[in-house]
């Protein structure tokens, strides 16, 4: 490996208060002569290949992996309707579900509810139960639970506990460190070896979060915790378990150049393809993982604060470990002038997705244009029905399917809607401003505010560093914040607001 790369992140995070990161490289060397690999351990602050780390949305697909292997085992097509292992509390809007859709994000089934704190089996089972498709089956739209719901396939399967089933799997790769649930009185607790969340107050002072996700709902989304060393015991499992080979994980599932496969994100470039998926915890951690299969190449990363660029610092990991290869620069097309047949048969007009909220598609000047969270991009013509913006990183790619009138953008479905009627920002912004208190306790304190007493709401979030502007969707009950998630805000019988939720998962309450 170049021995300029630790230097390199250095530059990076050298204003980081604290910070504990470890990163893994592993380079496949396994022929049939040889089983050598080259495994690197890059760790700063108080991390080390044995620390303890909450993995986040990582867990996904590692019990994705778990979880095709049980299905190879007991030659279950993934096209199997999952209704067939006595799920039975899914409302008829998703009879047909799959378990390609759980595994792929194409359920519809919505990512909120009440979930990561506190809650039974009954109240989660009811949430779903009760709930309508965000997006019609077979679109993409990310959710925690559709992971969650796998743990009910595989306790029918398999007549076992999740967990129990997980602890094989760990068992079978020599990942000896990686649990569910890290109790104040574990072993592995009192070890010196557990890594703490990093976060700020309002104040601007670091403090340290040391309550990790233990709701088992949550499981099989987002509550693995695991150390650097098995992680590398696990992206070794990656390149030689043949009979869940990395070609069959790679296979895309939609027409976009980036796409969700079985396991991972499917990205694509003119360097060459990678897997990739990443995690985020809003108690202080970050986690990534990156897969190169034509250059028998992984790394994955992990990290106790938010505000580091985990993008950036992945990218210079890939140039440096391929020798400057992999670029991942976005390949515009010569012509990008949309032909003017394909223009006239754009159906402009307001359109609405979960993440995206309502966006407007018209066209001005014989120029195709979006207006999305208050901007307006200029769409240019890639091929076929794809489009998309692209300026000093900024990409937008766009789908039209003309048969059906609908839209992807940036891999969401969204569906034609009417004009959203004239929302009082200023109204909403004056009754959301002030502090709120996390209800458990185990968050810092959330101040939103309005910033020159101006329209734009800016709000500081979870590490009172990162602000965001506010977005109001179709409703005054519900915002956006773009990359990041969704307020969903109560109010009491004099209309003041009083609490809100961030994407259903952590309450807060005004104080």
């Amino acid at each position: 490996m170049n021995k300029f790369l630790k230097s390199d992140i250095e530059n990076i995070i050298k204003e980081t208060p604290d910070l504990d990161l470890s990163i893994i490289i592993y380079q496949n060397k396994e022929t049939e002569s040889s089983t050598n690999n080259d495994v690197e351990y890059i760790n700063f602050g108080n991390a080390t290949q044995k620390s303890f780390f909450p993995i986040a949305s990582l867990t996904k697909p590692i019990v994705s992996i778990a979880f095709l292997g049980l299905l190879n085992e007991n030659k279950i097509d993934i096209n199997r309707k999952i209704s067939e292992f006595e799920i039975n509390f899914l409302n008829k809007n998703f009879k047909n579900l799959t378990i390609k859709h759980l595994l792929t994000h194409r359920s519809g089934i919505k990512n909120s509810g009440k979930l990561f704190y506190n809650n039974t089996l009954n109240n989660y089972l009811t949430e779903i139960t009760s709930s309508i498709p965000v997006s019609e089956t077979g679109d993409f739209s990310y959710s925690n639970n559709n992971y969650n719901l796998i743990r009910f396939i595989i306790e029918n399967i398999t007549k076992s506990s999740f967990e129990d089933f997980m602890n094989t799997f760990f068992k079978k790769l020599g990942m000896n460190s990686s649990f569910f649930n890290l109790s104040k009185e574990s072993e592995a607790y009192q070890s010196n070896n557990i890594i703490k969340g990093h976060l700020y107050d309002l104040d601007e002072n670091l403090i340290e979060i040391d309550k990790y996700p233990d709701n088992p709902i949550n499981a099989p989304s987002f509550n693995l915790i695991s150390t650097p060393e098995d992680m590398k015991n696990f992206i070794s499992y990656l390149f030689k378990d043949s009979k869940l080979s990395l070609n069959t994980l790679i296979k895309k599932q939609t027409i976009f150049e980036s796409a969700t496969t079985l396991s991972f994100n499917y990205e694509n470039t003119e360097d060459g393809y990678f897997l990739d998926h990443n995690g985020l915890l809003a108690i202080g951690f970050q986690s990534y993982i990156r897969i190169i299969p034509d250059k028998d190449i992984a790394f994955c990363i992990l990290a106790n604060d938010l505000t580091i660029d985990i993008n950036l610092i992945s990218d210079i990991i890939t140039q440096n470990i391929t020798s400057g290869e992999y670029k991942h620069k976005f390949n515009t097309p010569l012509n990008n002038i949309i032909p003017q047949v394909i223009l006239e048969n754009i159906k402009t007009g307001f359109y609405k997705g979960y993440e995206t909220g309502i966006i407007e598609l018209f066209i001005e000047e014989n120029e195709l244009c979006l207006n999305m969270f208050e901007h307006n991009y200029e769409i240019k013509y890639y091929n076929g029905n794809k489009f998309y913006h692209y300026n000093n990183g900024f990409l937008i790619e766009m789908i039209i399917d003309f048969e059906n009138n609908k839209l992807y953008l940036n891999g969401e479905s969204l569906i034609k809607t009417k004009k959203p009627e004239f929302i009082n920002k200023s109204k909403v912004a004056r009754k959301l401003k002030g502090i709120y208190k996390h209800k458990e306790d185990i968050l810092p304190d959330i101040e939103i505010f309005t910033e020159y007493n101006q329209e734009n709401i800016m709000i500081f979030l979870i590490d009172s560093i990162d602000e965001f502007e506010i977005f109001i969707l179709d409703s005054e009950n519900e915002v956006i914040l773009p990359d990041y998630g969704h307020l969903i805000l109560s109010y009491n019988e004099n209309e003041q607001i009083v609490n809100f939720e961030l994407d259903g998962f952590e309450e807060y309450i005004k104080i």
